[in-house]
């Protein structure tokens, strides 16, 4: 089966894309088990309009594929704090020719830290990710706030992160309250490169399960805190 895995950071207007997308090419290629085998930075195609991409297709391990997509180093788009500012880092993993487990515990740390992620999450069942986009849509155009983006979390994935400010915004506690919190009912809990990474099971997880896992977190997460996760 296919799982995709969304890594965000925020885009700043310090950081022209090509001189980001050097940087992350030359760290990209160094992490193992992620490059493809005899490939090189000349197998990943960058392209630059107004906004960037680079296509990671022809260049990762066999089961891997991706794309890097910038946003335009605007001012008045940058300064708009709201995840559709964000440049993304999008997988799709092909579970029967990669290791799941192993891709989530050893490899996906490495690329948070790389990508200087805020947030993310690894969607193992589309159908439920489809139905909470909707719901989603509707809470944001009711409050006016950026749900499931910069302002909160709507559904905690059994393999996600999220860093401090994000944390405070959505749970009122900080990230390396969050990974105390959740500990106990994660298979690892840690900070990674700032942010609160939660592994709640290796396994892979879909349906109505991953709702059993979304409550038994959340509960752990809200319980004292000012904010609740995803509420309006």
């Amino acid at each position: 089966m296919f799982v995709d895995v969304m890594i965000r950071r925020r885009a700043r207007l310090d950081e022209p894309v090509p001189v980001l997308n050097a940087k992350l090419l030359e760290r990209f290629v160094a992490v193992p088990g992620f490059w493809g085998e005899g490939k090189t930075v000349a197998d990943a195609a960058f392209e630059q309009g107004e906004t960037g991409s680079l296509d990671l297709r022809k260049s990762l391990r066999d089961g891997l594929s991706g794309q890097v997509v910038y946003m335009p180093r605007f001012a008045g788009y940058l300064s708009k704090d709201e995840s559709k500012a964000d440049d993304t880092l999008r997988i799709r993993l092909d579970t029967d020719k990669v290791d799941y487990a192993a891709f989530c515990a050893e490899t996906l740390p490495r690329l948070i830290t790389i990508f200087e992620s805020y947030r993310g999450y690894v969607e193992t069942d589309p159908k439920v990710r489809a139905a909470d986009w909707e719901m989603v849509r509707q809470q944001s155009r009711k409050t006016g706030r950026n749900i499931d983006g910069r302002d909160s979390i709507f559904r905690v994935w059994p393999v996600c992160w999220f860093d401090l400010e994000l944390s405070r915004r959505a749970f009122g506690i900080t990230a390396e309250e969050a990974v105390r919190r959740a500990s106990p009912e994660c298979e690892r809990a840690e900070l990674v490169a700032g942010c609160a990474f939660l592994m709640v099971t290796s396994a892979i997880v879909v349906g109505a399960n991953l709702d059993v896992i979304d409550a038994r977190i959340k509960s752990r997460l809200v319980a004292g805190a000012t904010a609740r996760l995803g509420a309006a």
